[in-house]
């Protein structure tokens, strides 16, 4: 996770999306904070697979 953290442009995008998941769950938006995360998760997995050079 670290790791990933450190790619390019990761933290900001990576923060922008921790946010939305935030403002979802003050909603009170179970099905819009999940959906959230499956979008967070999806782009974290998408920087490891562009960098995995990197991150290994």
């Amino acid at each position: 996770m670290r790791r990933v953290a450190l790619l390019p442009g990761r933290s900001e995008t990576g923060i922008t999306q921790y946010r939305a998941v935030l403002a979802a769950i003050v909603r009170g938006d179970a099905d819009e904070a999940e959906l959230k995360i499956r979008e967070l998760n999806r782009s974290a997995r998408e920087y490891m697979l562009r960098y995995k050079n990197f991150v290994l």
